[in-house]
């Protein structure tokens, strides 16, 4: 399996019992013996099928399976069931097992008889998910005292970690109506209704929903339970870990489509996405809206400067008239540093028919500061990451145009020459010999004059020590950052005499900032560069040694 991609079927809202649940796909005027009513339990099985068959076909394996609620319909029996024997048939042939399954309930999967932190109000969600070794939410009123339940998916390697997170404790639950109204309505179907005893038990029913709310929330006992999760959740190697979260309600509406009804959204929505700000969460997946969508929302912090990107991915369900995104896979690619998400919906199929399918939503994970028509920018303090960021933008959006790099080395790096892990090589070389060819490469690049001037001349060291055959840059850079007249200044690489053409092909700027830092701080550095032959060497790592070593400027 390819360690830079994982790939999960995201399956949300089934709606099945085992009494069955209808889906009406065709228009029935007339009933016909022996040609009964089509059922979402059919259709399910046949999008299963389908997709086994495909994925056979291609060779392809799934890391897990990600089921973000409403298994049942309307609290019927026999959905969790169903859906999970389901997914254990179809897909254990790709590596699913009940370990690899992440699900979370949803409002349709409480039971509405009992209050909300109660064990009885989860009790048919654990006896299948639960029960069966399937990785499940912190459920208040059920892990309170402590779990053993499995609570997050990891990947072997820490490259990505899966939470669900419930959101349904508090669906349908029951207002407390303050006196003398709770007494009215507790005997108003008594009152209105008479001796019509069936009458009474409508009208009783009736109130008893008025009265209750589909409220959606997170309890913060939850969250911090997660929080210490998340915390305690080994890292990854190298790089930084890809965190999702599971959760059967939305963050933000996935379309135009207004839903009126008392809480529509979660109650305590701000502090949810506070948390996954807090907690570095890269994508949320959920169901509920039975809409299909991909979008970015933007965590803030709590001075409204800074935010956290974070993908949010809603799934769909089939119903009639809407069949092209039934379940779908979501593949991670690019891992750890250059991740990217690739949503491919499955469509509900017709027998012996290949129903045609919607064009894949792709996102990337990571964020260039994009200007139109201006420069790319990629920042961060892992120079592996860096590079590889630098690596795609730089045959992608800025090709031919200005890139901005800008790294923060931390400190414990300052004893060595950076290299990035995959920094190609035109011949394999152990880490000893690789770090060896670049001290012998940055200290060529270093020279104030080298013998190959005449016929290459872009050296770094010329430029900055004896630009136009006089100017030492660096030392004059000293004198102004230790005035402190500034706490920056730049450094030009590029000698319009020397590079410039009659035409412009060709060019490219290239300058480089220096700023004043605290000792033992990391070394902020960037080079901007239209340029690939500033990309396409050892200059930019060189340039980071170079900074470091040669031009600190100590804060005192």
């Amino acid at each position: 399996m390819d360690s830079t991609s994982a790939t999960f079927l995201h399956v949300t809202d089934a709606h099945i019992a085992y009494a069955g649940t209808a889906l009406e796909r065709d228009d029935r005027k007339t009933a016909v013996v022996g040609l009964p009513a089509q059922t979402r339990e059919a259709a399910l099985r046949q999008v299963f099928e389908r997709l086994a068959e495909r994925l056979k076909r291609e060779g392809r394996s799934l890391d897990g399976v990600i089921f973000s609620g409403d298994a049942q319909d309307r609290g019927r029996q026999g959905g969790h069931e169903l859906l999970l024997d389901l997914l254990l048939n179809h897909f254990a042939p790709f590596g699913i097992t009940a370990e690899r399954i992440v699900a979370t309930p949803g409002n349709h999967d409480v039971d509405r008889a009992y209050d909300p932190s109660t064990a009885e109000r989860y009790r048919d969600f654990c006896a299948t998910w639960r029960d069966r070794g399937c990785v499940v939410p912190w459920l208040d009123g059920v892990d309170d005292a402590g779990s053993t339940a499995p609570h997050s998916l990891v990947d072997a390697e820490g490259r990505w970690a899966i939470f669900p997170i419930n959101s349904s404790n508090w669906c349908h639950a029951a207002a407390i109506l303050p006196e003398p109204l709770a007494t009215v309505w507790a005997n108003l179907p008594r009152l209105a209704a008479g001796s019509d005893k069936e009458m009474e038990a409508d009208l009783r029913k009736q109130l008893d929903a008025l009265a209750r709310y589909d409220m959606a929330r997170v309890s913060e006992q939850q969250l911090e339970q997660v929080r210490r999760l998340v915390e305690t959740t080994p890292p990854p190697d190298y790089g930084r870990q890809l965190r999702i979260a599971v959760l059967h309600h939305h963050l933000r509406a996935p379309s135009l489509r207004e839903e009126i009804k008392a809480f529509a959204d979660l109650s305590n929505l701000e502090q949810v996405r506070a948390f996954l700000r807090d907690r570095e969460f890269d994508v949320v997946v959920h169901g509920h809206k039975h809409e299909h969508a991909a979008q970015f929302d933007h965590a803030y912090d709590h001075a409204g400067i800074d935010a956290r990107r974070v993908l949010i991915v809603s799934g769909a369900t089939f119903d009639s008239g809407r069949e092209a995104d039934a379940v779908r896979l979501l593949t991670f690619e690019g891992l750890p540093y250059i991740p990217s998400i690739r949503v491919e919906p499955i469509p509900l199929q017709r027998g012996g028919v290949d129903a045609p399918a919607i064009p894949a939503i792709t996102k990337r994970l990571w964020a260039s500061e994009n200007i139109t028509d201006g420069p790319t920018t990629i920042q961060g303090s892992d120079i592996d990451e860096v590079y590889e960021r630098v690596v795609e933008v730089a045959r992608l959006e800025a090709e031919g145009n200005t890139l901005i790099v800008h790294l923060d080395l931390p400190s414990h790096e300052t004893d060595r020459l950076p290299l990035p892990d995959n920094y190609p090589m035109a011949e394999p070389l152990e880490p000893g010999a690789r770090q060896e060819w670049l001290r012998e490469l940055v200290g060529w690049w270093q020279l104030d004059r080298s013998k190959l001037e005449q016929r290459m001349p872009f050296v770094h060291g010329t430029r900055l020590r004896r630009y136009g055959g006089k100017i030492d840059q660096i030392e004059r850079i000293k004198k102004l950052l230790k005035q402190k007249a500034s706490t920056r200044a730049l450094a030009v690489l590029v000698d319009p005499f020397r590079d410039f053409t009659a035409d412009g092909s060709g060019e490219g700027v290239c300058l480089v900032q220096f700023g004043r830092v605290q000792a033992q701080k990391p070394w902020k550095w960037s080079e901007l560069g239209g340029s690939n032959r500033v990309l396409s060497s050892a200059g930019v790592c060189a340039m980071v040694a170079y900074q470091r070593s040669r031009a600190e400027i100590p804060a005192d």
